[in-house]
């Protein structure tokens, strides 16, 4: 007599008989690999703040004849020759939260403040006084990772200019913060004349209102953008081909009287490669600064931030804490600052690193953790199959006694 075997619920089908198959359910792998995803986002967030240095950054010319600059979370306000004069910390001193991307001085004394988490321009009064708030949606931000933008000012208009790198764009908005206009493009330049072939910007991350004109750094396509105030672009000034091609992805700019600086670097991961250019806005003609003056000194100088002043121009290294001086026929001067200004800025940098390679350490750990739980799991899943046993074909015949 035919009799069929019945099987256990754990049994497979297509196992011996007896032998238990175990498989990692969907829902366990769905989420294991959630963690692991957010774990890995929250790495790599600590990542990209490790590099975000709290060394010298964005530097502002004071109305009284004085240099505010980005240190961190903070402002620290220097006289021309680097002496320290004041730190204001944006939470303490302002009353503002958030994390500062870039600023502005007023005549005033106030500071218009770009601050990220969440992304939004403050008008701030001399007095920590919050007059006016713009919030905004930076587009593009993959997650865990820190916006990144630059901003000016027409005073006379009221519009603030945006140069938006996680959306490649420059973003124009009103003096109550409505979005006039973005721009995503502009077309080459060539033998003096704006050519029909559009070019998608790569990286937006510096603009400056200048002259009645906006200048915009426009990094991967490694060119600088003239457009007015409207969006328009009127010329381009291209730094392709102008020494080695790598070296000439413009981070940030300045602009004086009929000067346009230039601080350039390499983009590539871990790469130290840059220096500065200035180009003469009249007939667009570009001078790089010789390198064998500072290399000896800086072999790993990276520009970040650049600021023009009366006699000389500053050039901020925030990797290496230091801001270096050059001439305006480019001769390296030294650095900027006194011994009690530039250990400041390398406390304050050391405090900082402590604190973000604990926080790596955390992160490095947790996935090591979640990487040895997945695999203990798989062995013990598969412990339980007798080695040899393997699936059985499909039979059509009951199993008979």
């Amino acid at each position: 007599m035919a009799k069929q075997i019945h099987r256990h619920p754990s049994e497979s089908p297509n196992a011996a008989p007896g032998v238990l198959e175990r498989s990692v359910s969907p829902v366990v792998a769905v989420l294991v690999i959630v963690i692991m995803l957010l774990v890995l986002a929250g790495f790599t967030w600590v990542v990209l703040q490790s590099k975000k240095s709290s060394g010298p950054g964005k530097m502002v010319a004071g109305s009284d004849g004085t240099l505010y600059m980005e240190f961190g979370n903070s402002i620290l306000k220097v006289t021309e020759q680097g002496y320290l004069l004041e730190e204001i910390d944006l939470r303490e001193d302002l009353g503002v939260e958030g994390e500062l991307v870039d600023f502005s001085v007023e005549p005033n004394g106030g500071f218009i403040l770009g601050l990220s988490d969440p992304d939004k321009i403050v008008k701030v009064s001399s007095s920590g006084e919050v007059l006016d708030s713009y919030p905004f949606y930076s587009t593009g931000t993959p997650l865990g990772m820190t916006p990144f933008f630059r901003f000016s000012v027409d005073r006379e208009s009221g519009r603030f200019f945006l140069a938006d790198s996680d959306a490649d764009s420059l973003v124009i908005f009103d003096s109550a913060g409505n979005e006039i206009r973005r721009v995503t493009e502009a077309p080459l330049y060539a033998n003096g004349k704006l050519m029909p072939q559009e070019i998608a910007f790569d990286w937006t991350n510096g603009v400056e209102f200048a002259n009645g004109k906006l200048y915009l750094s426009d990094a991967n396509n490694q060119r600088v953008v003239e457009l007015d105030t409207d969006g328009q672009v009127l010329r381009t000034f291209d730094l392709k081909g102008k020494g080695r091609l790598s070296d000439y992805n413009p981070f940030d700019l300045y602009v004086r009287d009929r000067m346009l600086a230039v601080a350039h670097g390499n983009p590539k991961p871990y790469s130290k490669v840059g220096g500065v250019v200035f180009f003469d806005l009249a007939d667009g003609a570009l001078y790089p600064v010789s390198k064998e003056t500072y290399r000896e000194s800086f072999p790993d100088f990276l520009p970040d931030e650049i600021y023009v002043g009366q006699r000389e121009v500053l050039v901020a290294d925030p990797a290496d804490k230091h801001v270096l001086r050059f001439g305006f026929d480019g001769s390296f001067l030294g650095l900027f600052g006194d011994d009690a200004f530039q250990e400041k800025l390398k406390t304050g940098q050391k405090k900082r690193s402590i604190f973000l390679s604990l926080q790596m350490m955390i992160f490095q750990g947790l996935i090591f953790v979640l990487v040895v739980v997945v695999v203990i799991y798989i062995v013990i899943s598969r412990r339980n199959v007798p080695s040899g046993t393997g699936r059985r074909a499909p039979s059509s015949h009951t199993l008979r006694r």
